[in-house]
C-alpha cells in the first residue's frame, strides 16, 4: 500500500512540473526577436530586430537571458541588479514570464514580456518595453508589441508582426527628450559600478574583446582601475572605489548626487567626511580594509579567496587591535598596516600600484617612507 501512495504522488509531482522547461535546451545559442522601439507617440510598423543571446539555468523553471553584445553588461535583472541578464520564468501550462532592465547612458528600458513555451527551444508573445530617462530613470514611455526566441540554426523561424502599439504619455518635443544639458551631462563618469563589475565577472578572454571595442573614455577608465585592482578584486570592492577617480575631478556639490546615481551598493558614506579627492589619493586596497565593517561578508569572503595579495593585507590587518583600529586616523592606519606586511609584499604592491607610489612620495611621514624605500 505504502509503495502504492509514493507511486501516486510521484505521477502527481511529474505532471505538475511543466513538460518543456524539463527538457529545455540551453546548450544552443538563440536569437531573439522583436520589432525595433522609436519613441513616436502612435502605432507603426519596425524592423524587425534580432539579437543573438545566451540562456544560462537557474532552477527547472527559472533562466537568465544574456544578450551577447559589447555592452551585455548594460542589461540586468530587476529585482536584483547583480544578476547580469534579463530573468525568465516558465510556469503552468508552459506560459512565459520575462522581464529586465536595459541601462543606457541617459536612459533606461525596462522589459515586461509575457508568452509561451511552443516546444522545448521555442517562445513567443507578447510585451511592454517601457522607457524613460534621468538617473534613476522613471518610465512613462510604453510601447507593445511581439517576440520571440529561437534557436539560431532553426530551420523554420518564427514569425512575429512589425507591428508596434504606444500607449503611453504624450511625448515631449524632441529636443526636451534629454533632460541634461551638455554640461550636465559631461559630469557622469563613462560607465557606472555595475557595468564595471559585470566586466569584471566575463571570462577573460571575451573582456579583453569587449574592452578593446570600447569607447576611447570607457576603455582608459578599464585600464586605469585594473591598473590598481586585479579583476577578481574588482568583483567585490566597494562601488565607490571603483568611480572615485571620476568623482575626484567633480566640483565637491556635484560629487554625492552623481555617485548615488551611479552606485548601486550604496558605498558613497563608507568613509565619512573625508574628501572624495583625498579618498582618490589612497591606494583602493587600504580603503578596502578600511570600510571592512560596513561591506557584506560574501564581498569579504570573495576577496580573501580569489585575492591572495588581499588575503594577506587582511590577515596584516587582523593583527591590530580592534579597539585601536577606531583610534586611527586614515594615514596612521596605512602605516600601521604597512608596518605588519612582508617586505617582499611591500615591493611587490609598490611596483604594481601608481597610486602607493605617488602616496609615499608626497607623504611627509618618515616611518612610512621607510618602509617603502623602493624606486619605480
Amino acid at each position: 500500500m505504502k509503495k502504492i501512495i509514493i507511486f501516486i504522488l510521484g505521477i502527481i509531482i511529474l505532471c505538475t512540473i511543466p513538460l518543456y522547461a524539463q527538457n529545455f535546451d540551453y546548450s544552443k545559442s538563440y536569437l531573439f526577436k522583436m520589432p525595433s522601439i522609436e519613441l513616436k507617440g502612435k502605432d507603426y510598423e519596425g524592423k524587425i530586430e534580432q539579437y543573438k543571446v545566451s540562456l544560462t539555468e537557474i532552477d527547472n523553471s527559472t533562466f537568465t537571458i544574456i544578450p551577447v553584445v559589447e555592452y551585455g553588461e548594460w542589461v540586468k535583472s530587476i529585482s536584483d541588479p547583480r544578476v547580469r541578464g534579463w530573468v525568465g520564468k516558465i510556469g503552468d501550462n508552459n506560459g512565459v514570464k520575462i522581464s529586465g532592465l536595459i541601462i543606457g547612458e541617459y536612459s533606461y528600458a525596462i522589459l515586461e514580456l509575457t508568452g509561451k513555451l511552443l516546444s522545448k527551444d521555442m517562445m513567443k508573445g507578447t510585451g511592454n518595453i517601457r522607457i524613460g530617462f534621468g538617473h534613476p530613470g522613471e518610465t512613462p514611455y510604453v510601447s507593445r508589441s511581439e517576440w520571440c526566441l529561437e534557436p539560431e540554426d532553426t530551420a523554420k523561424p518564427l514569425k512575429i508582426s512589425k507591428k508596434v502599439t504606444y500607449h503611453g504619455p504624450p511625448l515631449p518635443p524632441p529636443e526636451k527628450m534629454s533632460t541634461y544639458s551638455p554640461e550636465e551631462k559631461a559630469k557622469f563618469p563613462p560607465i557606472d559600478e555595475y557595468g564595471i563589475k559585470s566586466m569584471a565577472r566575463r571570462e577573460s578572454d571575451f573582456r579583453e574583446r569587449l574592452i578593446n571595442k570600447a569607447s576611447g573614455k570607457r576603455k582608459m577608465y578599464y585600464k586605469n582601475i585594473s591598473t590598481e585592482l586585479t579583476w577578481e578584486e574588482i568583483k567585490y570592492t566597494p562601488g565607490i572605489l571603483l568611480l572615485i577617480d571620476h568623482l575626484a575631478t567633480l566640483a565637491e556639490a556635484d560629487q554625492r548626487p552623481i555617485a548615488k546615481g551611479y552606485i548601486d551598493d550604496k558605498s558613497w558614506d563608507f568613509f565619512g567626511d573625508i574628501p572624495y579627492v583625498e579618498l582618490q589619493k589612497v591606494p583602493p586596497l587600504f580603503l578596502i580594509l578600511r570600510c571592512l565593517d560596513k561591506m557584506k561578508e560574501t564581498d569579504i569572503e570573495g576577496l580573501k579567496k580569489e585575492s591572495l595579495r588581499f588575503k594577506e593585507m587582511f590577515d596584516a590587518y587582523n593583527t591590530i587591535p580592534k579597539e585601536k583600529l577606531s583610534t586611527l586616523t586614515l594615514e596612521e592606519f596605512i602605516l600601521k598596516v604597512s608596518e605588519n606586511l612582508p617586505e617582499d609584499f611591500r615591493k611587490d604592491y609598490y611596483h604594481h600600484s601608481p597610486k602607493l607610489q605617488n602616496y609615499v612620495t608626497s607623504s611627509d611621514d618618515a616611518n612610512l617612507k621607510k618602509l617603502y624605500p623602493f624606486r619605480k
